[in-house]
């Protein structure tokens, strides 16, 4: 079993986000398992793989509105729970 295998999920939600987005980039996730198996003929099987060697990072209005409110949420969570939350920095 390689490095990357060896850390748990808790160890990646520690890393900094970019090495967390690349630690995942690397492992096969049940997304993408699922592209891999519902695949039913050789050309969807090799768009499979393309898609799955891309490098490129996948971004949406949704995260990118998430990203903007994200310390007005966590403020207001705070709040709400009465505890601190403390933000990693990446």
């Amino acid at each position: 079993m390689g490095q990357t295998e060896r850390k748990s999920q808790e160890e990646l939600r520690a890393l900094p986000l970019p090495s967390w987005h690349e630690e995942r980039r690397l492992r096969i996730t049940s997304t993408k398992a699922h592209a891999i198996r519902t695949k039913r003929s050789d050309e969807g099987f090799q768009k499979a793989a393309d898609s799955l060697c891309k490098t490129s990072s996948y971004t949406s209005a949704a995260m990118h509105y998430g990203i903007k409110t994200e310390a007005t949420a966590r403020e207001d969570l705070q709040r709400k729970l009465g505890i601190r939350i403390v933000q990693l920095k990446h």
